[in-house]
């Protein structure tokens, strides 16, 4: 920038620091001084620029600078923040290592105040030494956000980041970053701390070792080689799981290791659904003191169904003692898919367990499977297979009434694992098996510790759990997330600002655009938070009236949603059209090929519908949209024509990838449903017939 820029009531001051895309200065407001963050320079990327100063804003915790302002200043944002007084982490590193115990005090400050920052989507990416201050009592602070590089910017400034701290993927992926990378910065900055030196190595065998060789605890060293792994997925999800280790070291016990944490399962504390989430508190409460029930919930889309079944999973998962097995259903679910999918997790977590645990939980599941069910289990998931000894049982051992059979085997599950919570989310798109399997479950759950959840939207008749009828109601409980009263409202934006409380101005202003639902009234809040109409000045969120008017949005929530896909760029939103004819997940490369691209000309576009907030990243190859309406909307925006003529090119490419993937043929079956089948009625034949032989294959063992 040429000259200083104008802030009304703020002094610039000296010159502090600067980095490749941002300048902070000295500042004062009347006698107080603080610090002045503001990009150096111009470009199409100030907008994602300022959703994060926003997002940085709405933090509060002590490991952060106290934001005490948000604004825009000659078209750029800026961010008026207290100047903490310390002595930097690597000032006092200068002098030689920590000790054991205020290192791990500083590491569990640190990744309590990453935590917080990773709540609110956003990600440092620049943790080091020089960016945490040790203030005269100890308390750790973590400065200089680099809220000027925005994550996934296709002009070249797509890369931050200290190379010795930073994680691989930072330099390799950058659209790819996510909080893990900031997690691998907290382990090498933790080592730095305990050795006195730089890390220099990234072999977590060879971290372990080298620690071990500084005298440092192996439990110790176990976290940080967990934390500095070079494959994100084999570091540990969350800095809810460092934390947890952290505090089980400093209690004198040894880490589970990155591979037996989990992702916490719910960012922040559910508002707005206290008498909901008691009702599910008295039932899981009967499970366990008077045998097992159901409870069914029912709400319109937006409601919160999986936000309130993520938190009542949570719930059951922090008392430690009982099981969770969940499943999303999704559209086009082939079948015995949500079956198949808890089984398959419950296996798949046995590995993580500690060895008596695990021992305890492998023998229960053998002994739910035994005799005649063995061979059944082994259809409802191939797991089982190796768990019976490696060899498939006689097929002729399925019962013929398969329904009963394998909800048999849930309830032996339950009495001999139990308390157990069968969780299922978007009951509406089950396949027809599993919901015959969970009826008969929901029939039978008081013979066991088991409590069946289910969330479901409402259906055209209005009666989302119909087929559940028969459930003796002093054995089931329905719950409807209806429409939020208006201090349900505003306690939801209240804590989505991090203020106790809201501005009534605002409340009034967003409950008014907003449908009532918590999704309507976030996405309302963020619209007027992303165009400047909500500024934070003095510790309160004020709405700027003559912006706010400039905010149009449609009426409702999901209309604006579209409103945001429709700001899109044409390119990225064509992309994102097509990727919504593939369903609710798509891979990457798949969507590669119906465009006729190369992977990483999508990923630009991938990358711009993260950002909007309606694509997410499942894994380093596939992406899925952030709500299913979001999808539902997207591809609604193409002509009956066109949606025909994607879904048989998608129908075509997945016939190729099909061979020896059942849940592909499927796929390809009903894509050749939707599409063009009359062109290449052969291919549909084909998919068609092998879709229904391999049905008939999984499920007709007479």
């Amino acid at each position: 920038m040429g000259s200083p820029v104008q802030i009304p009531g703020v002094t610039l001051g000296d010159e502090l620091g600067r980095g490749a895309y941002s300048v902070v200065h000295v500042a004062y407001r009347g006698d107080a001084r603080y610090a002045l963050k503001i990009p150096r320079v111009r470009g199409r990327w100030t907008q994602w620029v300022y959703r994060e100063a926003v997002a940085l804003g709405r933090v509060r915790h002590p490991g952060l600078p106290h934001v005490v302002e948000v604004g825009e200043t000659d078209g750029l944002p800026y961010l008026l923040m207290e100047l903490v007084d310390g002595e930097t982490l690597g000032d006092r590193l200068a002098r030689g290592p920590l000790p054991v115990d205020q290192a791990l005090d500083h590491a569990c400050q640190l990744a309590d105040t990453l935590r917080a920052v990773h709540e609110v989507g956003l990600v440092h990416r620049d943790v080091k030494p020089r960016n945490v201050i040790v203030d005269r009592t100890g308390k750790v602070r973590l400065v200089d956000f680099g809220f000027a590089a925005p994550v996934g910017s296709a002009a070249g400034l797509d890369v931050a980041g200290t190379r010795r701290y930073s994680a691989p993927e930072q330099f390799r992926s950058p659209d790819r970053v996510d909080a893990r990378a900031d997690l691998y910065a907290l382990g090498r900055v933790l080592a730095e701390c305990l050795t006195g030196r730089p890390c220099g190595d990234v072999d977590p065998v060879r971290v372990v070792a080298a620690l071990a060789s500084a005298g440092i605890p192996a439990g110790v060293a176990r976290i940080v080689a967990g934390l500095v792994a070079e494959a994100p997925e084999e570091r540990y999800p969350d800095a809810v799981a460092v934390l947890g280790e952290l505090h089980r070291v400093r209690a004198g016990g040894m880490p589970r290791g990155a591979g037996a944490c989990e992702p916490a399962r719910v960012r922040g504390a559910l508002v707005g659904r206290d008498a909901e989430l008691e009702q599910f508190v008295r039932a899981w409460r009967d499970v366990q003191a008077l045998g097992g029930r159901s409870l069914f919930v029912e709400g319109l889309r937006g409601s919160g169904k999986t936000r309130f079944i993520q938190t009542c999973a949570a719930k059951v998962q922090d008392e430690g003692r009982a099981r969770t097995l969940e499943w999303l259903c999704r559209e086009g679910d082939p079948p015995l898919a949500a079956l198949r999918g808890i089984f398959d997790a419950y296996l798949a977590s046995l590995p993580r367990l500690p060895p008596q645990e695990r021992a305890a939980a492998t023998t229960a599941l053998r002994s739910a499977a035994s005799g005649a069910l063995a061979s059944l289990a082994c259809v409802v998931a191939p797991g089982f297979v190796e768990l019976l000894g490696g060899r498939e049982p006689p097929r002729a051992a399925v019962p013929d009434a398969f329904a009963e059979g394998a909800a048999e085997l849930v309830i032996r599950l339950a009495r001999l694992a139990g308390p157990v919570l069968l969780s299922f989310d978007d009951l509406q798109w089950i396949d027809a098996a599993s919901q015959d399997v969970l009826t008969a479950v929901a029939a039978r759950a008081h013979e066991a510790p088991l409590l069946l959840l289910a969330a479901s939207r409402p259906t055209a008749e209005g009666r989302a759990f119909g087929r559940f009828d028969g459930v003796a109601p002093r054995r089931s409980t329905r719950i409807t997330l209806g429409p939020l009263e208006m201090r349900q409202s505003a306690a939801l934006i209240a804590a989505h600002l991090g203020v106790t409380s809201a501005d009534p101005a605002v409340v009034r202003r967003v409950v008014t655009l907003a449908d009532d639902t918590p999704v309507g009234i976030l996405e309302v809040l963020g619209a007027h938070l992303d165009a400047g109409a909500l500024r934070l000045r003095d510790d309160g969120w004020q709405l700027d009236d003559a912006t706010a008017e400039r905010v149009t949005l449609p009426p409702g929530a999901l209309a604006f949603l579209g409103r945001r896909a429709r700001d899109l760029p044409p390119a990225t939103r064509r992309v994102l059209e097509v990727a919504a004819v593939l369903g609710t997940r798509f891979e990457d490369t798949l969507l590669a090929d119906m465009l006729a691209l190369e992977v990483q000309d999508v990923a630009y576009a991938l990358a711009d519908g993260r950002r909007a907030g309606l694509l997410e990243a499942v894994d380093a190859r596939s992406h899925a949209f952030s709500h299913d309406s979001v999808r539902e909307m997207l591809a609604g925006a193409l002509d009956e024509a066109s949606q025909r003529r994607w879904h048989q090119r998608a129908a075509e490419l997945l016939l190729a990838r099909a061979p020896g993937n059942v849940d592909l043929l499927h796929a390809c079956a009903a894509h050749f449903a939707a599409g063009e089948a009359d062109r290449t009625p052969a291919l549909a034949y084909r998919a068609a017939r092998g879709a229904a032989e391999s049905a008939l294959e999984r499920f007709d063992k007479d």
